[in-house]
């Protein structure tokens, strides 16, 4: 999530792992959609190793000047320590995730799509989620 002169521009990419398609009933056309248009990545390994995850990262900051990256406690004991490692030092920010927090950022988000600044650009996938 970008902040821009009063607007905030939304960039994600989603990597789900195979077995999770299986396990969740999840529309598959929008995964198809979503895989085509670059924005998931079905993962076929054990696991999704946090590897991808940095190097998604990595690839964004040649584009984009990343001054904080927010993660959950949960995926923080792999990530943090590997992000700071390929140097994104004092970036990482551990939120809490769950009621709480979405209590918190429910005003905010509110806001931003009453008043129309939030920009996903042509992206079908955040229209699904917010369906």
């Amino acid at each position: 999530l970008f902040k821009r002169q009063g607007k905030r521009y939304w960039i994600h990419h989603t990597f789900i792992w195979h077995q999770a398609l299986k396990m969740q009933d999840i529309n598959q056309d929008i995964i198809d959609i979503g895989v085509e248009k670059g924005l998931f990545t079905i993962v076929y390994d054990k696991e999704i190793k946090p590897e991808r995850v940095i190097n998604w990262f990595l690839d964004q900051a040649k584009t984009y000047d990343i001054k904080r990256i927010a993660i959950d406690k949960f995926r923080s004991v792999v990530l943090k320590p590997l992000l700071e490692e390929v140097g994104f030092n004092e970036r990482v920010e551990i939120v809490r995730r769950g009621p709480y927090i979405h209590a918190m950022l429910d005003p905010l988000i509110q806001h931003l799509f009453i008043n129309h600044n939030i920009v996903f650009h042509d992206d079908p996938v955040m229209r699904w989620y917010c369906g």
